[in-house]
């Protein structure tokens, strides 16, 4: 006696419930990653910090300047860590401001507002300028004028991390 062939769909159609079940909980598997993944990132408001400019002629003022924008970046990142993301050192936030491209800025670390600043020579002595822009729409929420008379750029530091920290307050975390 010959034994009867089996059907090529007969081991398939013994156990599709346990097969379906697994695909099943595949997909369950996925979907639930995919929105702890994106719950992690979405909920952060994402504020980038270039590079700050020396537009004074005067070469001894750069590391002054860059190193204010490093000390604002370490300033938000201990404000509210839960609510705000920030980026200070991605390549992109470190183009001087006559190449410097806001949309490339927005879209190179998909951030929601920038801060820029700039030390410049005034008529009787310094003045710092400070810039918050909310990068969806390239609008100035905040810009300032912080002056230095005589030369004296004690205070500078201060002054200008106070003067973002409220442009972030007033803008970002007091919003919610």
């Amino acid at each position: 006696l010959a034994a009867a062939p089996l059907d090529s769909n007969h081991w398939l159609r013994k156990r599709w419930p346990l097969v379906a079940t697994g695909v099943l909980f595949l997909w369950i598997g996925i979907g639930v990653g995919l929105v702890f993944q994106n719950a992690g990132t979405s909920s952060r408001v994402v504020i980038a910090v270039s590079v700050f400019d020396n537009e004074t002629g005067t070469g001894e003022y750069d590391r002054l300047v860059s190193g204010l924008s490093d000390l604002v970046v370490a300033r938000l990142t201990e404000l509210a860590p839960d609510r705000i993301a920030v980026i200070g050192n991605a390549a992109v936030l470190r183009q001087p401001r006559n190449i410097r491209n806001l949309k490339a800025v927005a879209e190179g670390v998909e951030a929601d507002y920038v801060l820029l600043g700039q030390l410049q020579r005034a008529d009787s002595g310094f003045r710092f300028i400070t810039h918050f822009i909310r990068l969806s729409d390239a609008t100035h929420l905040k810009a300032n004028r912080l002056s230095f008379p005589d030369g004296d750029l004690k205070g500078l530091e201060q002054q200008v991390l106070a003067e973002f920290e409220r442009a972030v307050q007033q803008h970002v975390l007091s919003s919610d």
